[in-house]
């Protein structure tokens, strides 16, 4: 089980749960390194002193807050321990509210709350099971990484998710901007408006949104590392003056009509995949239809059809691994989504692992 971020106990009236808070989410972006131009030598940064210009070892680096006067406070461990002595191991639970009631503009970060000894597990499932009948959200104050954080506690499933949130004083008044926004809406316009909204209507899958830039952007990568050209070439749709609001909102609401029934162009698209985006001059690689290169998708897409598996070219990289674990495809952890297509096509030819072993 992974190392929880932070370890303490969950205060609910005379009740104590220790529990561990684990993270709840993990960034899936592409990282890059910084390089001089020209090489493949890597940047560095150092810690240094800016008097001396010597670099200073990081057990001999300090916190300092400049005040007013010019001088700068120390201030260290010990420090911050006596700050928040009580609180910094307990999650106080204070008041029990409706969720809805929260504005989104106040969450921040979302944890998994864990029992964190076998004693811990029946009073954690009480109050998960209390908040989830209820339909309430518990509203409790903690110290985590050297700031004491709002946080609200609710239960999904049986398991009790902890949201960091931002206190009032930290969320800003709308720019002056929207000042009187809300009046100048038409009726004829809203009518339209609310029918194209409820022409759109869906229940939320978060798993069929998926970052297509990202996607884009491996792919890209990929053709590169290939030595293959690249022509991107889409751009994106200029903004324009809308003198007709009520024409507009009716084509739009045709429009929307014409996909949920299945007769227009964009019917099938999966939501979150861009119609438009980055292309790929024939014959080299990079970002095409479904976030990879061309001649991968030529290649693969042509012999996912001779066996019978069309369907994996839509696939993303991830589902691809999955898929390439059940078959036994060696060296997949390195494979980007081309060659992972590749493969498992290549895999469901020669049939499962196990009459592959028998084969060989």
């Amino acid at each position: 089980m992974a190392r929880p971020v932070w370890k303490g106990s969950i205060a609910f009236g005379l009740v104590s749960i220790p529990v561990g808070l684990h993270g709840a989410v993990r960034e899936q972006r592409v990282r890059f390194h910084q390089l001089e131009r020209g090489t493949s030598n890597r940047i560095r940064y150092r810690r240094v002193n800016e008097a001396t210009g010597e670099e200073v070892p990081l057990e001999r680096i300090v916190r300092g807050v400049p005040v007013e006067d010019g001088r700068i406070v120390v201030v260290d461990d010990d420090d911050l321990a006596a700050a928040a002595p009580e609180q910094s191991r307990t999650i106080d639970l204070q008041d029990f509210v409706d969720g809805e009631q929260i504005d989104p503009l106040l969450y921040e970060t979302p944890y998994y709350l864990a029992p964190a000894t076998p004693a811990a597990r029946r009073p954690y499932a009480l109050l998960a099971a209390a908040l989830e009948r209820s339909g309430r959200v518990g509203i409790a104050t903690f110290v985590l990484r050297e700031r004491e954080h709002l946080a609200a506690i609710r239960s999904s499933a049986g398991v009790l998710v902890l949201s960091t949130m931002r206190f009032a004083d930290e969320v800003r008044e709308p720019p002056v901007e929207l000042e009187g926004i809300s009046g100048v809406v038409a009726g004829r316009e809203l009518d339209i408006a609310l029918s194209l909204v409820e022409s759109m209507q869906a229940a939320f899958d978060p798993a069929s949104y998926h970052d297509t830039y990202r996607q884009r952007l491996e792919a890209l990568i990929e053709a590169k590392a290939r030595g293959e050209a690249i022509d991107v070439h889409a751009k994106a749709p200029e903004a324009s003056n809308v003198v007709d609001l009520v024409s507009v909102l009716s084509r739009s609401l045709e429009e929307a009509r014409r996909r949920r029934s299945g007769r227009g162009d964009g019917a099938g698209r999966p939501a979150g995949r861009s119609p438009d985006g980055p292309q790929v001059v024939a014959g080299s690689g990079g970002p095409g239809a479904g976030g990879r290169s061309a001649p991968a998708a030529v290649t693969a897409g042509a012999a996912a059809e001779s066996e019978g598996v069309a369907d994996l070219a839509g696939l993303r990289r991830d589902q691809l691994y999955r898929l390439a674990r059940e078959l036994g495809v060696p060296g997949r952890s390195s494979m980007g989504r081309a060659a992972l297509l590749d493969a498992v096509v290549a895999a469901r030819r020669q049939g499962p692992p196990a009459s592959r072993r028998r084969a060989s």
